[in-house]
């Protein structure tokens, strides 16, 4: 650790990680190199860091501070380097997941209003998905869903609005309407109607 932080660039940084042994790397080291990487746009470098801690049986796979730095980075807009693809968000956001790693409520709403921000509706409700799929419901509070319902509602996005109303009737029929917020319940029922005028002037 002492060596990569007195490395003149991160080229060095790099070159000294590279050469040290499978059992000399740890979670902490990765993290530190992750964070300079993305900090200086080095997408490419970092996404390969990130596979190296993603693999099976990884002597240094992702803990928290991983978490922390990555959906950082995603909730953000790029300064540096190359933009991230679409797959790339869904797929780092899905691996981390999969390791038990997942983002607090306010950097999952960071990622899904940029993703909507940028007409990418269909990445940030992937992403709610994502999360909620891989059992991280502490994170998915009710800015997550207002940021999504909205971005829906602004590109008017007819099939996925239905299928909020559908899952909020699901959850009425479940008795559990107690887990959204009226604020999302004002929304739903905003998008339902929504839902009627666009349906009535297609017909």
């Amino acid at each position: 650790m002492k060596c990569l932080r007195e490395a003149q660039t991160v080229d060095d940084s790099l070159l000294l990680y590279k050469e040290l042994d499978s059992s000399s790397k740890s979670s902490g080291i990765c993290n530190e190199l992750l964070k300079e990487l993305f900090k200086l746009g080095c997408i490419d470098d970092a996404l390969h860091m990130m596979d190296e801690m993603l693999e099976q049986d990884s002597n240094f796979p992702p803990d928290d501070f991983t978490g922390e730095v990555v959906f950082g980075v995603l909730g953000k807009q790029e300064r540096h380097g190359r933009s991230f693809a679409d797959n790339e968000i869904v797929g780092l956001v899905t691996k981390l997941c999969e390791h038990g790693v997942f983002p607090d409520a306010f950097k999952l709403t960071q990622m899904i209003t940029k993703m909507c921000w940028h007409r990418k509706n269909g990445v940030a409700w992937e992403l709610l998905h994502v999360v909620m799929r891989w059992g991280g419901a502490v994170a998915v509070k009710a800015a997550s869903y207002n940021a999504l319902l909205t971005g829906l509602r602004r590109e008017r996005d007819t099939q996925r609005m239905n299928n909020w109303v559908v899952f909020t009737c699901c959850l009425f029929l479940l008795g559990l309407e107690h887990s959204l917020d009226n604020t999302i319940l004002k929304i739903i029922l905003r998008l339902n109607e929504d839902v009627r005028v666009i349906r009535a002037s297609s017909w």
